[in-house]
């Protein structure tokens, strides 16, 4: 669990001051692996294995929202082989994360 902490602190270290010191009003509720939201489905070439950390999507629930300005923070496991397909993201930052093996993100 740890390893997702130190994570999460580095993601918060390299915003921007202003917005890390309005974050930091905030607290994080550390919680244990089978109280996070888990889905999985198929994509291009496989299959999915997500835990999504705030309402995303089908996901909705208003107490796990966001964490100051981070809005999206999945941990998602794809199938070897499988592909994300091609999406847009407009107006926001994405810090990709590969654990073990490769990942290529086509954007």
């Amino acid at each position: 669990m740890s390893g997702w902490l130190d994570l999460i602190k580095l993601v918060v270290h390299l915003l921007d001051p202003e917005i890390r010191s309005k974050m930091m009003v905030d607290k994080i509720e550390v919680r244990k692996s089978e109280n996070i939201y888990r889905t999985h489905g198929t994509i291009e070439n496989g299959t999915f294995l997500g835990r999504w950390h705030f309402s995303f999507d089908q996901y909705h629930d208003p107490r796990y929202m966001h964490f100051g300005t981070l809005r999206v923070f999945n941990d998602d496991t794809l199938s070897p082989g499988a592909v994300w397909p091609l999406h847009p993201h407009h107006e926001i930052e994405v810090v990709t994360y590969c654990a073990e093996g490769e990942f290529r993100h086509a954007e």
